[in-house]
């Protein structure tokens, strides 16, 4: 059998089974790396993607926090447990294969950690990275890293939001133009490409888009809603993956998921901490789109009020890295980057809309918020999508001006 097969009636949930599984698995390496320590693995932290926790470890030395993921199939934990890909029988056969695999998301992000901490995170730089503590079997365990998140910085309305994320930026240019770190990452057995284009492409172009398509929306709405709205859904997604311009030849070092909660602040340096890597070679507008893109999803759908600085903020995010563009190709690097963020949108509100109401998998807030609000969002990216096909370079400063006013959490 494959994990690709049908589960089959009198199978147990999956969900529990994948759980017990992978705390045995983050158990058994802390056990390993801290052989006189007295482990305790805590509850499941917010993710759509991995299962995440914190794992404590107690020894003579007293007490140490760390954080431990283990990836399955390198897939979303809420495609494994919609049952969508197989039985737990099925795919803990399969994760024992994939963990074996040079390309296993643990083993990536561990080596892009320590490029990053080899790379970046210098005394003189101004950003760091989790240090890699174990890894293996596919468990990736690292130090836990303190301070506020620019996400929650936005939630806030931190007036130093704007001061972070135009750092922010500038730490993403610097590592985009960094040739030891474009050598260094070039040189890498192992890479995996979680850009917003390849995530768009495995969801709506692989082996299960037929059936993920039609999914969509199942428990969020009845059927005389959700069947246009899936239609609409499958149009919007065909015409963004269309839209995009050819490619810069700039060869940027990219972040690969430059996210506002995954850029913590320390409060007493305020220095940066970023989290979970995804690097590969492409253009810093894949960077930026995806930070913009969930900045303004965070302030629209989360926050009743935005933030004062919204459009400054996205603004920055744009201007930064058009700006590390050679001057022939930021028209076209803007158009890109319009595309790129109504794509991240797609991405983030599909997975929202694959995620039932009752799901056990521990979602963050957006998740949640953004399916209930899935027509509007919607209508919001087809409305943006024709004003890039009508001014490819303007695009990017109309996505800025509306965000702010026309996500729905701003009309509750």
């Amino acid at each position: 059998m494959t994990a690709s097969s049908h589960p089959v009636s009198g199978d147990p949930p999956v969900f529990p089974v994948l759980e017990e599984h992978t705390r045995d698995r983050i158990h058994a390496l802390a056990r390993a790396r801290w052989p006189a320590g007295e482990i305790v693995v805590g509850a499941l932290l917010s993710s759509v993607t991995n299962f995440v926790v914190p794992v404590s470890v107690h020894d003579e030395h007293g007490m140490a926090r760390q954080v431990a993921k283990y990836p399955i199939l390198g897939t979303s934990l809420v495609s494994l447990t919609n049952a969508t890909r197989g039985s737990a029988e099925q795919l803990l056969a399969a994760q024992a294969r994939y963990t074996a695999r040079p390309d296993a998301a643990a083993r990536v992000e561990a080596t892009h950690l320590d490029l990053l901490r080899h790379h970046a995170a210098q005394p003189d730089r101004a950003i760091t990275v989790p240090e890699v503590l174990a890894c293996d079997g596919g468990v990736l365990i690292t130090s836990a890293a303190g301070g506020g998140s620019v996400a929650k910085a936005l939630l806030n309305h931190d007036p130093a939001t704007l001061e972070s994320v135009t750092a922010a930026m500038q730490h993403a240019a610097s590592l985009a133009a960094d040739p030891a770190l474009r050598d260094a990452l070039a040189a890498t057995a192992g890479r995996r490409s979680n850009t917003i284009t390849a995530t768009l492409a495995r969801k709506f172009g692989g082996a299960y888009a037929e059936r993920y398509l039609a999914g969509l929306g199942t428990g969020w709405s009845d059927e005389a809603d959700r069947v246009p709205l899936v239609r609409e859904f499958a149009r919007v997604v065909a015409a963004v993956r269309l839209a995009a311009p050819p490619a810069a030849p700039v060869g940027h070092v990219v972040f690969g998921d430059l996210k506002p909660e995954h850029i913590l602040i320390d409060e007493h340096t305020r220095r940066q901490v970023w989290l979970d890597p995804c690097l590969h070679l492409g253009e810093l507008a894949e960077d930026a789109a995806k930070l913009a893109s969930r900045l303004a999803l965070h302030a629209g759908l989360l926050s009743r009020t935005p933030h004062p600085d919204l459009p400054r903020i996205l603004h920055t995010v744009v201007e930064s890295a058009v700006e590390a563009y050679p001057p022939k190709w930021r028209r076209q690097a803007r158009a890109r980057l319009a595309v790129w963020w109504l794509g991240d949108v797609l991405n983030v509100l599909s997975t929202a809309l694959s995620v039932p109401p009752d799901t056990p998998v521990p979602v963050p807030a957006l998740t949640p918020t953004a399916a209930r609000h899935a027509p509007s969002l919607l209508a919001w990216v087809a409305r943006m999508l024709d004003a890039v096909a009508d001014d490819p370079a303007g695009a990017t400063d109309t996505l800025v001006s509306t965000a702010a006013t026309l996500m729905p959490g701003q009309r509750r």
